[in-house]
């Protein structure tokens, strides 16, 4: 009898499901958040978080490290680094795939500062 192999490397393969409500999330980070869960999480309730590895991506001329959420309500979500502090604020649009660069920051800095809010520029609007 064969058994397949056990993976033990997340898939680096992803199927975003946008839609009506929806949309996915692609956030570019740095090389040494590679292999680092991150964590989304509405505003409006910061402790139900997801969380996605950052993983390499090839790209044709060279490799980028993201993490993708492939679902998300639409709506305003906090980026939180893997020691568990907010880092960034994004707005997930429906039916879109948007995406954002991790901050040069790993942490906002206290509560006189809150989470930016990223831009999410997008071709054709």
């Amino acid at each position: 009898m064969f058994e397949s192999p056990v993976a033990s490397d997340p898939s680096r393969a992803v199927m975003v499901d946008v839609g009506p409500g929806y949309g996915a999330l692609v956030v570019m980070a740095p090389p040494h958040l590679l292999g680092e869960e991150i964590e989304i999480s509405p505003v409006a309730a910061p402790g139900l978080r997801q969380h996605v590895y950052v993983l390499p991506r090839s790209l044709p001329r060279d490799t980028a490290f993201a993490a993708v959420f492939p679902r998300l309500r639409a709506g305003s979500h906090l980026l939180w680094s893997p020691e568990g502090s907010p880092v960034l604020t994004v707005a997930v649009r429906e039916g879109r795939v948007e995406e954002v660069i991790w901050p040069t920051h790993d942490a906002i800095s206290g509560p006189a500062d809150p989470p930016s809010t990223a831009s999410n520029p997008t071709k054709g609007d």
